[in-house]
């Protein structure tokens, strides 16, 4: 089994937690330029990614307890139709 968290000499990649929403709105607003989020939009899209079964994930990049980075993992709803 995998560990949760990853350290690599300088930085660790873990799951986001609970508390570092607005946090993690600042850093995706830094980098993506197509329109702000804010902490409350991406825990909203975390929950119902999972209340609709399908995978989703945050993952932070930590340097010194600061979060450096982040990777969302989520699906559109919209890609998933049966024939």
């Amino acid at each position: 089994m995998m560990s949760a968290e990853l350290h690599i000499p300088g930085f660790s990649i873990r799951r986001i937690t609970p508390d570092e929403w607005d946090t993690a709105a600042q850093v995706w607003n830094q980098a993506v330029s197509h329109g702000p989020v804010t902490g409350e939009d991406l825990r909203k899209r975390d929950a119902e990614q999972h209340s609709w079964g399908y995978t989703a994930f945050t993952l932070a990049v930590v340097d010194r307890e600061q979060i450096a980075g982040l990777a969302s993992v989520y699906q559109n709803p919209g890609m998933c139709r049966s024939s």
